[in-house]
């Protein structure tokens, strides 16, 4: 998977893990502890890759090139440095066969917000969408970012007590969620 930047998906992984990073997911131990630590996830698909569940990003793309050369280094790459020094930060490469799944297109032009995704499996994000957007989609992009998890799960609005969101064709306007923590229960 080279590219014409000169950037492969092996010699990344090679040369980071060479350095002592590992691959795969870091799970943050349970117990609360000093320093804090933020947990980014990159994962490297066949055509790209991406950053906690973001856009993709190509790797011939001369704008990338100084991010993957820290993540070749297996340092972080300064967009995603703490500005508290006192922060740890875990970097997680992930390999994913096939290319990455097209989320939901946000359009910047209609009123739209984050909503902050809390996952049975401890991961945590932030994904944009529409006012017009459903339960449904916010379901679909949790599907879509973890491929062969299974779907018997419910989505509730972080509050007390937490809200079932069990209409799936409800909008994130009508459902209220404009700012708001989903979080995903089995």
């Amino acid at each position: 998977m080279a590219s014409q930047s000169g950037f492969d998906v092996d010699s990344i992984f090679d040369q980071a893990r060479e350095l002592g990073t590992l691959e795969g997911r870091f799970d943050p131990p349970s117990a609360p502890q000093q320093p804090k630590t933020v947990v980014h996830n990159i994962i490297f698909w066949s055509d790209g890759f991406s950053v906690n569940d973001g856009p993709l990003r190509q790797l011939d793309d001369p704008e990338n090139a100084p991010f993957l050369e820290f993540i070749r280094k297996s340092d972080c790459p300064r967009e995603l440095q703490p500005e508290d020094r006192s922060t740890e930060v875990h970097i997680n490469l992930i390999r994913r066969d096939g290319k990455c799944p097209q989320g939901l297109v946000v359009d910047k032009s209609l009123p739209w917000t984050s909503i902050q995704l809390k996952l049975a499996d401890g991961t945590c994000m932030t994904a944009e969408f529409n006012y017009r957007h459903t339960i449904s989609d916010i379901r679909t992009f949790v599907d879509t970012s973890r491929p062969g998890s299974p779907s018997n799960y419910q989505l509730l609005v972080m509050g007390r007590p937490p809200k079932i969101l069990n209409d799936p064709t409800q909008t994130i306007e009508e459902a209220d969620l404009a700012r708001s923590v989903v979080i995903q229960k089995f």
